[in-house]
């Protein structure tokens, strides 16, 4: 298993950021790099990463936050509200 897993490409397609985020054997640490699609929703459970990394958050909702179990998330670009981040901080 892979313990670091880093993606740059300009935009991912629906499947390619599904499967990272889903699927990939990576377990310390995820970076993502890269734009999602338009319209991108993910709607399944984040597997287990210790470090995830995401440069563009802009398609990650509360019930995103809520299913992620790592240790540190960094992500930019995010339309998460004050009230999103403080409901997540309680969990």
């Amino acid at each position: 298993m892979s313990e670091v897993s880093i993606v740059k490409k300009d935009t991912l397609t629906e499947d390619e950021l599904t499967h990272i985020l889903r699927d990939c054997p990576a377990s310390l640490e995820t970076v993502i790099y890269s734009s999602p699609p338009p319209n991108f929703q993910f709607r399944d459970n984040f597997r287990k990463i210790d470090y995830l990394f995401i440069s563009d958050g802009s398609w990650v909702t509360i019930d995103n936050l809520l299913t992620m179990d790592g240790r540190e998330i960094m992500m930019f670009k995010s339309s998460l509200t004050n009230i999103d981040i403080n409901t997540f901080l309680k969990h």
